[in-house]
């Protein structure tokens, strides 16, 4: 490869990934090779091409719990997760596992809805939005969901605007 060049990390970093690698059986290189494509193909969009999002993301790592009523509010279940990135548009949401409130993604029908509950700050009371699946994928053993925002209080949607209109996150 002509365009190769080479990096430095911390030597903690190097060790992480040393042992990562050995668990997946893997070369360090190879797994970091595999990392970096993987975030790029996530938050880099190719030359030429035209980014598909109408909105852009502000990537949070913030705790969270999903409401799910089933069975016509007759079933409420509950999930935590942790919302990973927010938009003017919805949020990407990720569960721990392969599964929401017990069931395989697949079971669930297209634009499942649910509640997500959390808080911007210990200081805050939580908000709760109502949110529509536009998409549920496994990766890397997690479940993550793209969900559209469809409903919330005044007071919730007030707060979120402002997080992601000023980069607070």
């Amino acid at each position: 490869m002509d365009n190769q060049k080479e990096y430095l990390v911390s030597g903690e970093l190097a060790e992480s990934l040393e042992i990562m690698a050995a668990k997946v059986d893997s070369t360090p290189e190879a797994l970091l090779a595999s990392i970096v494509s993987q975030y790029l193909g996530r938050h880099v969009v190719p030359e030429g091409a035209e980014e598909r999002r109408a909105f852009r993301r502000v990537d949070i790592s913030i705790p969270a719990m999903l409401y799910l009523e089933e069975d016509g509010k007759a079933s409420v279940r509950y999930q935590p997760a942790n919302i990973r990135d927010v938009s003017p548009g919805g949020m990407r949401v990720v569960c721990s596992g392969r599964k929401l409130c017990g069931r395989l993604a697949s079971e669930y029908a297209s634009g499942l809805e649910f509640e997500v509950i959390f808080s911007f700050s210990e200081d805050m009371k939580p908000v709760r939005f109502r949110c529509k699946s536009v998409r549920m994928e496994v990766v890397n053993k997690d479940l993550h969901i793209g969900a559209r925002i469809i409903g919330s209080d005044a007071e919730g949607k007030a707060m979120y605007d402002r997080v992601v209109d000023s980069d607070l996150c």
